[in-house]
């Protein structure tokens, strides 16, 4: 090869990009198919759930489950691995449940983007012992879903994770699963 420097910066910048772009698609499974250590926890939650489905997630190279349930007024997910041990937890959330860390991310919103909205709030849980349904406490972050438009009148989404004051971690760039094998 005449230029191996350049194909591994080639590469390293291909994995950089994977990294920064969240694409997932999930699949609805039977309840047969969990890992039957996230089938156990589950059943410790307090609570009676309701709306129980189960899904297999795939995000790049990176394959967990997912059951996504509602207790009480408030839709649940909760993440495992392939073992079934408890990735997080991540309730919806809305605006007015953000309290003050709404003003920090409001701010930093404004000032990176011309124009944004958000779509979609979670407060995210780490694992923890013994997860409290009725009372999961302050979360550890929160993630949302942000749809913003640039000068060139670009609609992009992002998924940004802020800590529990607000303050920005991380972003992902959101990657529609493509429809297209849907048209006959």
């Amino acid at each position: 090869m005449k230029h191996p420097i350049l194909a591994l910066l080639i590469v390293l910048s291909s994995l950089t990009y994977a990294q920064n772009v969240k694409q997932e698609f999930e699949q609805g499974i039977e309840a047969d198919e969990m890992p039957q250590a996230a089938i156990r926890y589950l059943q410790s939650l307090e609570g009676t759930k309701k709306r129980l489905q189960y899904y297999r997630e795939q995000d790049g190279d990176r394959q967990s489950f997912e059951a996504k349930f509602k207790i009480g007024r408030s839709k649940y997910s909760a993440e495992f691995d392939r073992d079934g041990m408890l990735e997080d937890i991540e309730i919806i959330r809305n605006q007015k449940e953000m309290g003050t860390s709404l003003t920090a991310v409001n701010n930093y919103l404004e000032t990176n983007f011309e124009r944004h909205r958000i779509e979609k709030i979670q407060a995210h849980y780490e694992p923890k012992a013994a997860f409290d349904t009725a009372n999961p406490g302050i979360p550890d972050a929160w993630e949302l879903i942000v749809a913003t438009k640039n000068t060139e009148n670009k609609l992009e989404r992002f998924e940004m994770t802020f800590d529990a004051d607000g303050n920005f971690l991380k972003s992902r760039k959101v990657v529609r699963q493509s429809y297209e094998f849907l048209l006959f």
